[in-house]
This record gives C-alpha cells, sequence and structure tokens, in this order.
C-alpha cells in the first residue's frame, strides 16, 4: 500500500515539474503565435505546428523539442538530488548494510 502511495505521490510530482517546466519553456516563444497553444502540451503543440507553414513548423517543432528536453533533464536532476539525499542520510545515520 505504501509504495502504491509513494509511486502515486512521485508520479505526481514529477509529472507536475516537467508540465511545469515544459509550458514555461514555450511561454518563452519568439513571438509565435502557437507558443500560447503549445503551452497546454505536446500532442497540442504538434496539432498546431502542422497548420504552419514547412519552414516556420520545423521552427516550432524544433522548439518543442527543445522545451520538452529541458523539462526530462530538470526532472531527471530533480529525481537523481533526492535520491543523493536519501542515500547521504542513510549513510550518515549507519542505515545502509555494510557489504563488506
Amino acid at each position: 500500500m505504501s509504495r502504491d502511495v509513494g509511486g502515486s505521490v512521485g508520479i505526481s510530482i514529477f509529472g507536475s515539474i516537467l508540465a511545469g517546466v515544459y509550458s514555461a519553456s514555450m511561454g518563452r516563444a519568439d513571438g509565435a503565435e502557437v507558443a500560447v497553444v503549445a503551452a497546454d502540451g505536446i500532442d497540442a503543440a504538434l496539432r498546431a505546428a502542422e497548420r504552419l507553414p514547412a519552414e516556420i513548423a520545423a521552427l516550432v517543432i524544433s522548439q518543442i523539442d527543445q522545451a520538452f528536453d529541458r523539462a526530462f533533464v530538470t526532472v531527471a536532476f530533480v529525481a537523481t538530488m533526492i535520491l543523493g539525499a536519501d542515500v547521504l542520510f542513510r549513510v550518515r545515520a549507519g542505515m545502509l548494510i555494510d557489504v563488506s
């Protein structure tokens, strides 16, 4: 039960971070009208890009990719920091098993 709750909370937190960073990244689009729609999600952004001329669509899709990459790396960094803090806490508290 506690693993299910922990997993759900983790997914909620990391999903919120991912969505927030992605939306913030797309909100900074340089004058692209599609940025407002794109900030809602990747699917909406790709659908909006389909309606644009090919050159502009390629730029928008590149921006979508960069925003998602930035969001994914941010989530990976936060998860790594949390895991590192947990290991450090357990080492200092003597809670890790000595394998020697």
